[in-house]
């Protein structure tokens, strides 16, 4: 099944995978919009992380930056990482972050990567598509709600430069003191 919106650029659809013909849930897959072939799949093996949160595989879009010769997809993971890979070739883009992708839970209070919460879960994923402005791609948080304790990590929207996946900044939804 999928419960993504995929988006055209150029002659190619780009589609975050929940499940179906691919098996794995979590891949990001390039097809030729007129033939329908694909055309590059990305595994960014978000299983070997075990179960994320809150909604488990669950994704829900990808979204594009573009600037100059470069050109890549970004999307959020049920692990709570932010990924790019070129949009040519599906491959990760070595600039961004490490090695193509960004841990969402730096710097992000009461957030411990590997934590697991009283239901196993992952305590943080980015499961919406990213929205891209200019340079910054910014992306939501999914948190359990079904744990709500003062320990859970905060639902922040956050803000990341599209070239280095350097984080600029964070909405903080409930107003700081």
């Amino acid at each position: 099944y999928m419960t993504t919106a995929p988006i055209v650029v150029k002659g190619k659809i780009m589609v975050g995978v929940s499940g179906g013909e691919w098996g794995i849930r979590g891949f990001v897959v390039a097809l030729d919009a007129r033939t329908g072939e694909t055309l590059w799949v990305h595994d960014p093996k978000i299983y070997e992380a075990g179960t994320p949160a809150p909604a488990p595989w669950t994704h829900r879009g990808v979204a594009y930056w573009e600037n100059d010769d470069e050109a890549r997809i970004v999307w959020g993971t049920g692990y709570g990482y932010l990924g790019a890979v070129d949009a040519k070739t599906g491959l990760p883009t070595a600039e961004f972050g490490d090695n193509g992708r960004v841990d969402l839970t730096e710097n992000l209070p009461r957030a411990t990567r590997g934590q697991r919460d009283n239901f196993h879960l992952l305590p943080l994923s980015s499961q919406s598509a990213p929205l891209v402005v200019g340079d910054t791609i910014i992306v939501g948080s999914s948190i359990n709600d079904f744990s709500i304790t003062k320990e859970m990590p905060p639902g922040f929207a956050r803000a990341y430069d599209a070239r280095t996946g350097r984080h600029r900044w964070d909405f903080h939804n409930v107003p700081q003191s």
